[in-house]
């Protein structure tokens, strides 16, 4: 199969199966938002702000480097799979044995034990890490969405089951513990792969030194991203706490489904389109289609924020409402820039990456820490301002250092944003209106119609913003149509 074919075939592949863990993930937080406290998701938070640090550092950034490197042996990725495990055992022993000073860190006796069963998912996740990694080396899509889709939905029905009897926030404890053990179950098999002998020697040297540049540049975003519930933890209640975790969950949603599974794809095409002119116009289409995708996403939630949480979360979480549409504001910046790393991950530049994220992120949080005694509001406005901060860093100060003509990719980021920011007020007002007619499912109705009629008068005046969409539709046809259409272009 040639490299375009691969291509379509693993974007359909990764839209079909998000569009299951989508689908999972929207019943899953609309039914544990009712069946849970805001303060059983406070504590929750506190545990996954933990984890998430714990599960980038367990991984040693080895996954990207094995996509990314250009020649693999059996004795190099048994080598890398070896290293990954031991720094994962390091990793899980450390949070095992100072579950107390974590607890005591985070203001919640609750989570001595906690931590020390989550433990184990931290091994576990950077095992499953490489596993995944070979499969989408391989461009075994289909087989990553297999693996993925049935962990998320295990671990899902596990929460139900245990908000159902009573479990309180251990319910989503064990949410957080079975999706590991359930990826690294089903990725290793499906991968077709086993490790040679620890023993065996092989160069991996170039692999690290990757490694640590990846692994800096996704340890600082997710501390970046994580330090809002930490601050808060520390001078709010877990109340508080709870409240702004499902309002970042809501907002994180499209993200988090929209993003991955386009990056996954996008990520190993470029690198091996590094070196090629096809280079930036595929840098282009991907760009355009998940900046409108998520672009448009965080406009519907954040001009509707009311509407969306009390149909999705429900009217006990209306404190919610607010920070839902400030943090969907930020996100729209995050949107745009998300293509930023497939080029410093595909160039090989990942030093670059961590030095210019680490001085964004810094700035962010010191002004959440700075702002989180005066309320998750607040603390969201930060949070809001450091995503734009980090876009502007990343594209109009990193990107320089580049050997890369990104002109062509700025002008498109700063259309999609435009466009984002103009159709914001007019959603917003056309919801409203909608919303004193026939309340809030109206509401979400009419505010969906005003921004698409806005879309298509843009795309009418503006040729181009039309080619923009060309390119999407193209490129949203071409995966979904699969591999034979691409074998007969």
């Amino acid at each position: 199969m040639s490299l375009r074919s691969a291509a379509l075939s693993g974007g359909r592949a990764t839209y079909v199966g998000q569009g299951i863990k989508l689908l999972l993930q929207l019943v899953s937080v609309a039914v544990l938002a009712r069946l849970l406290t805001p303060e059983d998701f406070g504590i929750a938070a506190m545990a996954a702000v933990v984890g998430g640090v714990t599960g980038v550092i367990a991984t040693a950034g080895i996954p990207q480097a094995l996509v990314q490197t250009g020649s693999l042996t059996q004795a190099r990725l048994s080598r890398a799979f070896w290293f990954s495990a031991l720094v994962g055992a390091a990793a899980s022993a450390l949070v095992f044995l100072g579950a107390s000073t974590l607890a005591s860190l985070m203001g919640e006796s609750a989570l001595l034990v906690a931590f020390r069963f989550l433990s184990v998912g931290y091994f576990c996740s950077a095992i499953a890490a490489v596993f995944v990694a070979k499969l989408t080396r391989d461009l075994s899509f289909r087989r990553i969405v297999l693996a993925e889709s049935l962990a998320h939905a295990g671990a899902i029905l596990a929460a139900v089951w245990g908000a159902l009897e009573g479990l309180g926030f251990w319910a989503l404890i064990l949410q957080q513990l079975v999706q590991p053990l359930l990826l690294v179950a089903l990725a290793g098999p499906l991968s077709g792969w086993r490790p040679s002998s620890p023993f065996r020697r092989a160069d991996i040297s170039d692999l690290l030194s990757f490694g640590v540049g990846s692994l800096g540049a996704q340890l600082v975003t997710y501390l970046g991203s994580a330090a809002p519930v930490f601050f808060l933890s520390r001078a709010a209640s877990t109340y508080e706490v709870g409240i702004y975790n499902r309002a970042q969950t809501v907002t994180q949603l499209p993200v988090q489904q929209i993003g991955p599974p386009i990056t996954r794809v996008a990520f190993p095409i470029l690198s091996q389109l590094r070196t090629t002119q096809s280079y930036i116009p595929y840098l282009l289409h991907g760009t355009a289609a998940v900046a409108y995708s998520l672009g448009t996403a965080m406009v519907l939630i954040s001009a509707m924020s009311t509407h969306v949480v009390a149909v999705y979360l429900g009217s006990d979480w209306s404190d919610a409402s607010p920070i839902v549409a400030i943090l969907g504001l930020g996100l729209i910046a995050q949107a745009v820039g998300t293509s930023q790393s497939w080029v410093f991950s595909s160039l090989g530049m990942t030093g670059v990456q961590f030095r210019y994220a680490l001085l964004s992120r810094a700035i962010a949080v010191t002004v959440v820490a700075a702002t989180a005694a005066s309320g998750g509001v607040i603390v969201a406005a930060a949070t809001a301002g450091g995503m734009l901060l980090h876009y502007l860093i990343m594209s109009f100060v990193a990107m320089r250092r580049l050997e890369l003509d990104a002109r062509p990719l700025h002008l498109l980021q700063v259309r999609v944003l435009l466009i984002m920011f103009a159709t914001w007020p007019i959603v917003h007002m056309c919801a409203g209106i909608a919303y004193r007619l026939g309340g809030d499912w109206i509401a979400l109705a009419g505010g969906s119609v005003a921004f698409s009629l806005s879309l298509a008068a843009l795309v009418g005046a503006s040729r181009t913003v039309r080619e923009d969409m060309r390119g999407v539709v193209s490129l949203m046809r071409d995966s979904l149509a699969g591999p034979r259409r691409a074998r007969s272009q």
